[in-house]
Parts: structure tokens; sequence; C-alpha cells
């Protein structure tokens, strides 16, 4: 995990279920009450150091924040799959969360075009991060919605959302990961399988977009 925040809710169910989360930082020593809090299996190190000893890597940095990153470690994700958890948020002029990118861009295929040749997979971007670690393992079957061009890196990907005990729902291609911006239709919110298959349903169905509009 490649982190822009100490507190993330994302790793603490992965540390949970026996996996070895590290987090990489520009400043891993101010990351070592927070990572000693989570036990054996969760450490810091800068990102290079992060990234390298990696199987899976998950991007939290601030949207913004992205093409430094990029640049600085983009050359080391090759051959793995790498998480864009990142969100360009603003708010539309009619005062609705909305997708920085603007209409007809997703997240996703914008990480993907700043990587090539590297397997990215859109996840763990539209449940409010509070309840990435309040809601895994509930015995209610909440869904995580993934969506990627690799289907190996999907299918690793969603392999890791259900050991987290979220319920993993394929949505397609990067192409197709509007849902998973903000704006979208699952944005901020908490479905089950069911849910998020019936709201994307409507949205393409009905061929309006996914994302919010002023």
């Amino acid at each position: 995990m490649v982190s822009g925040s100490p507190s993330s809710r994302r790793a603490p169910p992965w540390v949970r279920a026996g996996h070895t989360v590290t987090f990489g930082s520009r400043a891993p020593g101010r990351l070592a009450e927070f990572v000693d809090s989570l036990g054996d299996r969760a450490r810091a190190a800068n990102w290079h150091g992060a990234v390298s000893g990696a199987d899976v890597v998950m991007l939290v940095v601030p949207h913004e924040g992205v093409d430094a990153l990029v640049e600085e470690v983009g050359h080391l994700l090759a051959d793995r799959a790498v998480i864009d958890a990142t969100n360009p948020m603003t708010v539309s002029a009619g005062g609705r969360v909305a997708s920085a990118l603007g209409p007809g861009a997703t997240a996703g295929s914008r990480t993907a075009e700043r990587l090539p040749g590297v397997a990215v997979v859109r996840a763990f971007s539209h449940v409010v991060e509070e309840l990435l670690e309040t809601r895994a393992f509930s015995p209610m079957p909440v869904a995580m919605a993934c969506a990627g061009d690799d289907a190996r890196a999907k299918a690793e990907v969603a392999d890791l959302i259900g050991d987290t005990g979220f319920q993993p729902v394929d949505l397609g291609s990067l192409a197709e990961s509007a849902p998973l911006d903000p704006g979208g239709v699952l944005f901020a919110g908490l479905f089950t399988e069911a849910d998020v298959r019936h709201r994307v349903d409507l949205v393409r169905r009905a061929g309006e977009a996914v994302t919010a509009v002023a």
C-alpha cells in the first residue's frame, strides 16, 4: 500500500486476514505509532521500499499526488496488480459531488494512462473509508465493486476484497468504472451485490451518464 494517510482504514482488515501490509510514505517514521498498533504484519517504508517488495500495490495518496508518485516509482510497478483507490473529487456548479476529471473520463483509465503496461484495477474507492474497517467481515454481505482491463489482476484484487469480508462485484473494464468515481451511482454508498447490479444496470440501460451533473 502506498498511502498518504497514516490513518487509512483500508489496511487493518487485510492485516486481520493474515496479509502483510507495508505503508509507503515519504516520511515512514511518522507512521511508527500507527503501524505498531496493527501488529507484526504491518510495517512502514519509503515509497521505493514499499513498492519494490509488494505483490499488490494500492494507491491511497490524494489524487493530486498521483503524478508525483508515478514519476518516482512508476517504473517499479510492472508485473503486479495496482489498485487505484484515489478519488478526483470536486463539487459541481449545482453543489453536487462530482469527478474533477469531467464527463467521459474515469479515474481508473486516467491512472492506467499514466502507467502504461501496468495492470490497474479500480477498487476500494466507492465505500466511505470509515466503513471499510467497521463493515469488514460483517454478517451483512456488503459489496465492493471493482473494474479493470486485466483479468488476472482483477481476479487477484477480487480475492483480496473477499479476504476483507466484502463481496467482490466485477463492473467490467476501466472505461466502465465511472460508477466508482466521485458522483458515480455507487460512490460513498453501502450496497449488497444485488443493489450494485441494480443501480448500475438502471443507469446503463437508460444510457445516462453515471457521474453527477450540475
